[in-house]
């Protein structure tokens, strides 16, 4: 991350206001409704996820789509690249592990 250079030790993140809102906000249930290419999966839901992964290990949550399909190639691999913005080495059943970047 690079750091802001007139705040020592802060990094400097970048994130849209509905992003911003939803983290400082972090209501338990969520229910958003936004247009296409708004940041919906790679931001709020990665982010909310990593939260959930830090503040309970070990706990069991899941999510909806409304086909298979619209999960499988839309979902998905937006939520893949949400966690490796993220810095998550990302383990999927039969491949090889990854970093983001690399």
């Amino acid at each position: 991350m690079p750091q802001n250079p007139q705040i020592p030790n802060a990094d400097l993140q970048l994130a849209n206001w509905v992003k911003q809102l939803v983290l400082m906000m972090a209501p338990k249930n969520l229910y958003f409704i936004g247009g296409r290419a708004g940041g919906k999966t790679t931001d709020v839901l990665a982010e909310r996820w990593q939260d959930i992964v830090w503040d309970m290990p070990g706990a069991q949550f899941a999510w909806a789509a409304d086909t298979y399909l619209n999960a499988q190639k839309n979902v998905v691999p937006s939520l893949v690249e949400g966690w490796e913005r993220l810095g998550w080495i990302l383990h999927i059943e039969g491949k090889y592990p990854r970093r983001c970047g690399h």
